[in-house]
């Protein structure tokens, strides 16, 4: 445990940390770390720390953006507005349209081939060095907000995807019931 603890104060040295629940959603129960003190007892986390390092940058507020990646592609993306560090629409952040640029595609794509997710959401946070970086492959995200600035059912096109990966068009699967 000592490992750990010197591994933190080692990273915090280095600028904050984020300190995730093992299963969480929604951005619940995220929060900084800038010393050993701000850790939660560990019986609080399960017996977990699981931190990651926090690149984000206030730009007139914070933002990040979720992409959809479905099949290999991507669906839609949008980009998340908040006053606060926490960009999650539940938590009271604004959706927006966004349009990608081929390195943010490209990055969401590879990012869910990574861990062998044929459905994902992806979050890209553009760090101080202006580059782009996945903070986070969701295996189960929300699209509720990303729906909103969507043009087209996001619904639908799963299930036509879903449909088309078992051979069944979605003409032939509405005929069949």
């Amino acid at each position: 445990m000592e490992v750990a603890f010197d591994a933190m104060r080692r990273e915090c040295g280095r600028g904050p940390l984020v300190l995730k629940p093992l299963f969480g959603a929604q951005g619940r129960g995220l929060k900084l770390i800038r010393h050993e003190s701000d850790l939660p007892d560990i019986a609080e986390m399960a017996g977990v720390y699981y931190l990651q390092r926090y690149i984000g940058v206030e730009r007139d507020g914070f933002s990040d953006c979720r992409v959809l990646v479905a099949d290999g592609r991507v669906l839609a993306a949008m980009t998340r507005r908040a006053d606060h560090w926490i960009t999650n629409v539940k938590l009271g952040a604004k959706p927006e349209p966004v349009a990608l640029d081929d390195e943010m595609r490209d990055l969401a794509v590879r990012a869910a081939a990574a861990v062998e997710a044929e459905f994902a959401g992806v979050d890209l946070l553009r760090g101080a060095d202006g580059r782009w970086y996945v903070i986070e492959v969701n295996s189960m995200p929300g699209w509720q907000g990303l729906q909103s600035v969507t043009d087209f059912s996001i619904a639908d096109e799963l299930a036509a995807l879903l449909l088309a990966r078992h051979g069944l068009a979605a003409g032939a699967a509405e005929m069949a019931s």
